[in-house]
């Protein structure tokens, strides 16, 4: 039989301590917020923090890219610079296929986690908008990507000045090529980087996301190669449709450098400079439509 002080408690709730408090600490609103969800996207697109088969094909991509200026600084260490196997404004054309597997690997990793396992909500709730999360995940993997493509060119550029009897004067001599390298590398991570995660945004599910990235990069390649073929006075322009010779053009923009006449680049006779404006709009269409999408994501 139950005592009349447990029938008055259950009638009128009982309160528990369970330790909550206020949070007391520093509040540093939103762009400390930004920050640390690029630093996560980071850590997500290296696997950094989690098993190795997370590291194991962003690492693994990134090596096999690299691999092309470890060589080329080996041959000129022997032979010296005379060695020239892998120019600067050809070294994308190199790893393309490489760039555009780890975009579409990396892209969906980063893009889709959030949405599958319903995490939004969580972000949203806090002080974060809809555009500082695009804006920190897009971030996340342009400078990525730019991290990726920077670092063999680099490799080079120091291989091929420190074979110099006068290393220092060979620096200050081959400065002017490194605004090329980083201005190359910079608008070559925003157009790719920017349409993989427009796709990967639009395809939640990472395999069918993977599988839409590859599969825009390699068909207008290969559509805009054959439209230019038919007509290069008229269709010239439809080189600019493929995000892969897109970004092929901008490094031979930015390396002022001269398209192989036989090349989709020489048969296309665009101005140099028309791959920049091109990767510019390609980039910020693709951008603004990412943030159209989480403007519109159920949370």
């Amino acid at each position: 039989m139950s005592s009349p002080a447990t029938d008055a408690s259950r009638a009128g709730g009982v309160i528990y301590d369970i330790g909550y408090r206020h949070y007391e600490g520093e509040r540093r609103g939103r762009l400390a917020v930004v920050a640390a969800l690029y630093w996560q996207g980071v850590r997500t697109i290296f696997g950094i923090g989690r098993g190795e088969r997370a590291k194991l094909v962003p690492l693994g991509l990134f090596a096999i890219s690299l691999l092309p200026a470890i060589m080329q600084a080996g041959v000129t260490g022997i032979a010296g610079n005379a060695a020239n196997l892998v120019p600067h404004d050809r070294y994308f054309v190199m790893t393309s296929v490489l760039i555009a597997l780890f975009c579409a690997a990396q892209a969906p990793e980063l893009m889709g986690g959030d949405r599958q396992q319903r995490v939004l909500t969580l972000y949203f709730s806090r002080a974060v908008r809809r555009i500082d999360y695009v804006l920190a995940r897009w971030l996340s993997l342009v400078s990525s990507l730019f991290v990726i493509m920077i670092i063999p060119q680099l490799v080079i550029f120091i291989a091929r000045n420190m074979v110099d009897p006068d290393p220092w004067a060979a620096f200050a001599g081959d400065a002017h090529v490194l605004l090329p390298i980083a201005g190359s590398a910079f608008l070559i991570a925003l157009l790719l980087g920017g349409l993989a995660v427009l796709l990967a945004s639009l395809v939640p599910r990472r395999i069918y996301a993977t599988a839409a990235i590859i599969g825009v990069l390699l068909a207008s390649t290969a559509v805009s190669a054959a439209v230019v073929s038919l007509d290069r006075e008229r269709f010239g322009h439809a080189v600019l449709a493929s995000p892969l010779l897109t970004s092929e053009g901008v490094a031979i923009w930015m390396f002022d450098a001269v398209p192989r006449p036989r090349s989709i680049h020489g048969r296309a006779s665009l101005e140099p400079r028309t791959y920049g404006l091109g990767a510019g709009a390609i980039a910020l269409g693709a951008l603004m439509l990412v943030v159209g999408v989480y403007r519109r994501v159920e949370t």
